[in-house]
């Protein structure tokens, strides 16, 4: 995790992720993402259908991407109600033998960038009002409709 805390009100960007796999896993993938410019408040959505994959690929996919919208520069704190992403960012697990070519497309995303701090979100909570889960809330309901339509193939995936 990165040494560089600073208080997300005072980061530039605020993200939130999610992932995940129907009707059974792997099955049909797709990911969430919210971007939130803190310079502006302007919040940008991306989502996207895979065809066959995993949850994990699916959680890792939508990290990358994210982190891909934005320049290496800015500080950022990412949501994430993936424990398979930030225990692996964290350094809680090591081995990176599953999904090998998307850690190496983290690892190279992570490349040179410092302010980055990835957050646990304890997921689908429902009944919680702050802006953390209703985001994390609003990108479940992405995945769902990113699983509906325009599915590609997930490069990489060894079925």
């Amino acid at each position: 995790m990165s040494d560089n805390k600073i208080s997300k009100d005072l980061r530039d960007y605020e993200i939130w992720t999610d992932g995940g796999c129907a009707p059974e896993n792997p099955g049909i993938g797709g990911y969430g993402i919210i971007i939130v410019d803190n310079t502006d408040q302007k919040e940008t959505k991306i989502k996207q259908g895979f065809k066959h994959t995993t949850n994990n690929r699916m959680e890792l996919r939508a990290v990358i991407r994210a982190l891909n919208e934005i320049s290496k520069e800015d500080s950022v704190i990412l949501y994430t109600d993936s424990l398979y992403v930030v225990n692996h960012y964290n350094g809680t697990y090591k081995t990176k033998s599953k999904n090998p070519d998307l850690w190496k497309l983290f690892d190279e995303t992570m490349e040179g960038r410092n302010n980055v701090e990835i957050v646990w979100v304890d997921a689908h909570n429902e009944s919680a009002e702050d802006v953390i889960h209703i985001n994390n809330n609003r990108c479940d309901i992405m995945v769902h409709e990113a699983r509906e339509a325009g599915l590609i193939v997930d490069e990489g995936y060894n079925h």
